[in-house]
Formats: C-alpha cells, structure tokens, sequence
C-alpha cells in the first residue's frame, strides 16, 4: 500500500503537521498541568492547515487538510496522557528522564493506534447511527464547507467567530462573564445548579441529540442532587461506610472530589467495560474474518500483521528491558506489567472510543478510566505481594495514554470516514503523529518542572496529585474501594433496566456545568426536529462552527498564558448574563438563517 500518493498525503502536509503536532503538544502539556485539561486540536489544525494551503500554496484539498489535522491532533492527546500520569511517577520519587520519558509516551501512544485498528469498522461504520462522534463531524463539516458553496462557509466562520468571542468574554480571556455561573436550589444544603458558558458544550450537546444529552443530564442529576447532597447533610456517613477521606467536608466540591469522583470513576469503567463485552462477539467476529484471510485486515486498514508485530515488539520491550520506563523490578514483574499494559490498553482502548463516539474526546473521562486501571492493577499486584506504587502508576501511564490517542484516533478516523479519506493512511498519519510528539513532549514536561516543580502553586498538576494519593492509598489499603463498588453497581443498574450506562456514567463522573450546558444543546435539538424543522446541515454547520472557533481561541489562550499574559479584567457582569449567553447560543444553532441566509441555490461552488 503507497502511503505518499499526492493527494491525500503530501510532503507539505506531513511537515506541517508535524510542526503543529509539536506546538499543540507542548501548549497542552502545560494546560493539563496547570487546570487539569487540554484543549481539542483537531478542528484548529485543520482550520490552519485550510487557511495556509488556500493562501500560500492556492490548491488544496479535504483529503490533504484531513491529514493534517489527523497526525497534528495526536500531539494534543499524547500531551493528555502524559502530563496527566508521568509528574505522578516523580512525585512518588522518581528522577525526570528524558529517554524514559520518550519511550513510555511512544510505546502507550503506538498501542492507542494500534488497537484502534480491529476496531475501527465496527465502532466508525457499522455503529454509525448509534454513535454521533459530534466532534468527528463538526470537523468533517469544517472541512467540506469550502466544498458546498459559500453559503456553507459564511456559516461555518459565523460560528467561529461567535465562538472566538464567547470564548474570548468569559474567564481565561477577558473574564467579563462568569464561565461558571451557580444558584442555589431552596431544597436544602448541597443542591446547586450550575452551567458552563461555553459554546462547544451547547453544540455539542444539539450534535448528539436530545436521548444522550438527557441520559448524561441523568448521571449528573444522581450524582449533584441526591449523592452531595446526601453527604453534605450527613457527612458521618463517610466514617460509616469505612470511607478515609482527606481534608473536612465544608462544601459540596470537597464532597465531589472526595466522593462524586471515585463513584463516577466505578461507574464509568464498567459501563465501558459493559459496553465492550456487549459487542464483544462482533469484535471477536471482525478479527476472525481477518485472521482468515492471513491477517491482512480489510484493505483500508493496516495489516493486522503489522499491529500484531508492534504491539509484541512493545510487550517485549516492557517485559525484558523495563529500565528503559524508567523502573528496576525482577524480571516475573515486568513481564506481569507487560502483560497488564496489552490487556488493559486493548480493553480501555475500545472503552474510551466508544466514549468519544458519544460525547466527544474534548468530554472523554481520561482521568476516571485512568483510576479504574490502576484499582485493577493494585488488586492483582497487592495480592501477589507487589506493593511498589511506581509499579502500578506505571502501568496507569501507559494505559493513559494509549487511551488518550485512542479518543483522538477514533475521531479523526470518523471524520476521514465522512470524507472519504483512507483509513490505513490515517492510522499510519497518526503513528507519525504520535512519534513526532513523543520526541518533544519530554522536553516541555522538562522545562515546566524545573522552571516550577509538580504539585506547585504554578502548576497544580491536579490529575497527577491525585493519581499518586490514590495508588498509594491502594497500595496501603487506605483507597476508597466502597465508593469505586458504588459506582460499578450504580451502572449495573441502568443496564439492567434495559439502559445504556456509559452516557449516564459520564454525566456522573464530569462537573455538573458540562453536563447541564450540553442538555441545553440537547433541548435545543428536541425543539428544532419536532417544532421548528429547519435545514439540520445549516444548524450542524453553525454547531461545527462554534466548536472550532472555541478550539482555537483555547490554544491561543493557553499559548499567552504560557508567556505569561493576561487579559482578565477587574469586574465580572451578573451571572444572569452568562445565562443569557448561554440561550443566545442555543438560539443562534436553532436559527442559523438570522445570522446568515441560507443562499444554497445561488451559492458558487468553490473548487479545490
């Protein structure tokens, strides 16, 4: 299969790609440190990638900004992945290494492709329906506009730029209106409602419809109205249920990270995991069917073949040269880590695409997978007598990342499906991807820790301080096993009344605001298909709009932040202005013709 065909894949995209897989990374690195979040770079690279070729180079293609956006978005999720497990390593005594460092990033970036690949048909083509990917097609409508005339280009760039603006208005930027605003509910203490002002969420909640916008409403409902309120009320409940819990209770966002979290952690690993098995024999089926015919795959994707060799030619690697991940362990350990590295990779892998498929990878619950392998993993090892938290945290690190790419890999190869791209040669573009970044994200990591250190009042790397108080905790026995146990069955539940957990899982595990601000965008859509029954393309196009104007106002402000500037203003408007904000959006997506008129007959088709 020729991976360079002059249209698809390019020199100049490679290179370009590369060079933002490089920036996207090193920006995130920082934002994951200092917030606990990235930001989304599939949708700004290939606004870039279209404006760069379109301006200097006058002839472009979708298929050559696809791929552009494919290999520079794996810098974003490699960022993830990393920053989020590798300053926990050093904060349980570990010394900083940069080879380490490349090696754990490539090996658990290579993984996320690669297992991807068997995957790939049955959660991108064949769950189509069941599975939006709103982020997916956001961006494949980004990258066709230019296609179907200009009236769908004014559209996509009216979103844009309210999304550029709102984003701009709220807290990061200006900080005029409140992202996060909150009232109390006169129900008693703990009840709170809460939305974030953010365009992307509304979009992408009238993307998914108004069923996976409520079910995740529904988790956060359970989680914010009657679990915080219950230990807010009654927080002698903790010592009760055996439950150690670190610092007092005075609010309810001590209870949520001392307890929402965890619950949702356990109810978000088995729905996924739920969900896996459910399809598990059209997994089975898909991989038989290749292995049938010689392990060629279907001939769109890469040979299985060369995902088998790879994969092993990383379990080896593991199993006989740990040293290189930084760790010294006897040689049945590293083999039993290399062992639990594949297992659980394949197994998270398939969870966190699936995840993606429904709220997009911008909402994907890194963290809270993250935590539920590292419960599997000290389960095992503390009953083989392996109490070593570097042991299990490296383990977390891998898996981490490999679902991170795993989210970003399934997106971008939902939007190629939608293009009509190749996937072998996205899977290939995202391997370079991964490689460029896995290069360069050590030295980023690097510099921020020597220029501040982990757990810093400059970088409070929240993901990190987290993950090492729980692996020690469960390396000790001190870990809140009650909460994750809650979570499993609070999931068993849902699926066994005929319920799909995982969106109600996510509502449970995210921060209520996400949740409640995506359910407006959900309402938004029941609204428009049974009353208003306008143009859907024309309101997709607009959504899509708003999230890559959002994306890349993210990147911009993670970049001044980096240097060190601020925009913020003294003085905040009231909240109710955040609200009105907020509906504006859901109106401006229900109404697209007010902001531009819908000229599709006389529009001039644009060439690329």
């Amino acid at each position: 299969m020729k991976f360079l065909d002059g249209k698809e894949v390019t020199w100049r995209a490679l290179l370009l790609a590369i060079v933002m897989a490089i920036v996207f990374g090193a920006a995130n690195v920082y934002l994951a440190l200092k917030v606990g979040m990235t930001v989304s770079a599939s949708i700004p690279a290939a606004c870039i990638s279209m404006a760069i070729f379109a301006t200097v180079m006058s002839k472009t293609s979708i298929l050559e900004n696809n791929m552009v956006q494919t290999v520079a978005s794996a810098g974003e999720s490699l960022a993830a992945g990393v920053a989020f497990t590798v300053p926990a390593l050093l904060l349980m005594g570990g010394e900083f290494n940069w080879f380490s460092t490349f090696m754990l990033a490539l090996a658990g970036g290579f993984l996320g492709v690669l297992f991807m690949v068997p995957l790939r048909k049955l959660l991108i083509e064949d769950e189509d329906k069941n599975l939006p990917y709103p982020e997916g097609r956001a961006c494949a409508s980004v990258l066709q506009a230019p296609s179907k005339g200009m009236g769908a280009v004014w559209k996509v760039l009216a979103g844009i730029i309210i999304g550029i603006v709102v984003k701009l208005l709220v807290d990061g930027g200006f900080g005029l209106i409140n992202e996060f605003p909150m009232w109390k509910l006169p129900f008693g203490k703990g009840f709170v409602v809460s939305f974030d002002v953010l365009p992307a969420l509304v979009a992408v909640g009238f993307i998914i419809g108004f069923r996976i916008s409520a079910m995740m409403l529904a988790g956060a409902a359970l989680g914010w109205w009657v679990i915080i309120p219950l230990f807010a009320a009654a927080p002698e409940i903790f010592s009760k249920i055996g439950v150690k819990v670190v610092g007092e209770i005075k609010d309810i966002f001590v209870v949520q990270k001392n307890i929402l979290r965890y619950i949702g952690a356990g109810a978000v690993a088995a729905s996924g995991i739920l969900g896996v098995i459910k399809t598990l024999p059209a997994i089975i089926s898909s991989i038989r069917k290749a292995i049938s015919g010689g392990f060629t795959g279907s001939k769109r994707d890469l040979s299985l073949k060369v995902v088998g060799l790879i994969a092993s030619l990383i379990a080896l690697s593991i199993a006989l040269f740990p040293e290189l991940y930084g760790i010294k362990v006897q040689m049945w350990i590293s083999i039993l880590i290399a062992a639990f590295v594949v297992i659980l990779s394949f197994l998270f892998v398939a969870v966190s695409s699936r995840i993606v498929g429904l709220v997009g990878s911008s909402s994907n619950p890194i963290s809270g997978m993250t935590i539920a392998t590292l419960v599997i993993t000290s389960l095992v090892f503390v009953k083989v007598g392996i109490k070593e938290p570097v042991t299990v945290m490296l383990i977390g690190a891998f898996v981490c990342i490999a679902m991170a790419i795993a989210g970003d890999t399934s997106q971008d190869l939902k939007t190629g499906y939608l293009v009509g791209a190749t996937p072998f040669r996205q899977q290939i573009g995202e391997l370079i991807g991964v490689l460029a970044s896995s290069l360069f994200v050590g030295f980023s990591l690097y510099m921020l820790y020597k220029a501040y250190g982990f757990g810093s009042k400059q970088l409070s790397a929240p993901q990190a301080v987290t993950m090492k108080l729980l692996v020690e905790g469960l390396v000790t026995g001190n870990a809140p096993y009650q909460l994750l146990i809650i979570g499993v069955f609070v999931a068993l539940m849902f699926e066994l009344l005929g319920m799909s957990a995982l969106p109600i899982a996510i509502g449970l595990y995210l921060p209520l605001e996400l949740s409640m601000s995506v359910m407006v965008g959900g309402l938004a859509r029941w609204i428009f298909d049974n009353y208003i029954k306008g143009d859907l393309e024309d309101s997709t196009l607009i959504a899509s709009g708003l999230i890559a104007g959002e994306a890349l106002t993210g990147i911009i402000l993670a970049v001044l932040a980096i240097s060190g500037i601020s925009l913020e203003v003294a003085k905040k408007l009231p909240d109710t202005v955040s609200l009105i904000v907020l509906v504006t959006i859901a109106l401006i997506i229900m109404f697209p013709n007010l902001i531009v008129p819908s000229n599709k007959d006389s529009s001039p088709q644009i060439k690329e």
